[in-house]
């Protein structure tokens, strides 16, 4: 039953250890800070996208963004020794995966 699936041990929310993300989370509660019906609520509405067989179509899309990062962006810096922001660059590559494996839509540049 439903009930037993939430009491169970699997469904309950491990105490936060790293409160990195309760610190700089300004959008409201999320999975990582929200507590008892509401993360309960969060966690039931996003497991379906976050279960094995979806996760493992969004291997391949993952895969492509980074290997097209590593040769259109790390490369080049890397060979003309220019610095990078990797705060910017992390973000751009987590928007174009976020975009594509969610949306199937594909940016336009690297």
């Amino acid at each position: 039953s439903a009930r037993k699936a939430l009491e169970d041990v699997g469904s309950t929310k491990p105490a936060l250890t790293n409160l990195f993300f309760v610190r700089t989370t300004h959008n409201g509660p999320n999975v990582i800070t929200s507590e008892g019906h509401r993360w309960k609520h969060v966690k039931k509405s996003t497991s379906t996208a976050f279960n094995t067989a979806n996760l493992k179509k969004m291997i391949d899309p993952i895969d492509a963004i980074l290997e097209k990062w590593i040769k259109l962006v790390l490369e080049p810096c890397m060979k003309s020794q220019t610095p990078i922001n990797i705060l910017d660059e992390m973000n751009k590559i987590t928007a174009n995966i976020i975009v594509d494996v969610a949306f199937d839509y594909q940016f336009e540049s690297g």
